[in-house]
């Protein structure tokens, strides 16, 4: 919270945050210079590193959330950096261009227990143009960039990509 509340030496936080087990209530000073504009920089500023930090949020002058598990978080947010760099990849370009009909090709990630690697599969490419397979191709290559965290939980994940 310290990033969406930043405060100058020695001043109090605008808020107050408490915890009973993976639930925690914020409530914010509402008399704060940062009172109307903390829900937008927790949004937005806080960014990817807020990314699968939390199960659930209610906003409000009194706020609650509920932490996600730590592993259940680092896989969230591995996925979530994992598919904006796929996004914008070099390689998925490349696929849907090369694709000559309209279609759904969904790539699904799965972790393999025993190796810790990330597999990749594919599906969904009409009468075996190769784009389901170009597809996971530049995704395979993608994963190889982004490291496993030590401790991870991935989410059920599948990426869906419309060709072209």
């Amino acid at each position: 919270m310290r990033s969406v509340f930043p405060q100058g030496t020695g001043d109090q936080p605008p808020f107050q945050m408490r915890c009973r087990g993976q639930i925690c209530e914020l409530t914010i000073d509402e008399s704060s210079a940062e009172a109307s504009e903390w829900m937008e920089r927790l949004q937005f500023q806080a960014g990817v590193s807020a990314v699968g930090m939390f199960g659930a949020v209610a906003l409000g002058p009194i706020s609650y959330f509920e932490l996600e598990e730590p592993a259940r978080a680092a896989g969230t947010q591995w996925l979530f950096n994992l598919k904006r760099s796929f996004d914008g990849s070099p390689g998925k370009y490349e696929c849907k261009k090369q694709s000559r009909m309209n279609s759904v090709v969904t790539l699904t990630l799965a972790i393999e227990p025993r190796s810790r690697r990330v597999q990749v599969s594919s599906s969904g490419s009409p009468m075996g143009d190769g784009t389901d397979t170009c597809l996971k191709q530049a995704l395979e290559r993608v994963v190889a960039l982004f490291p496993l965290p030590e401790v991870v939980d991935l989410p059920v994940s599948s990426i869906e990509v419309r060709v072209p």
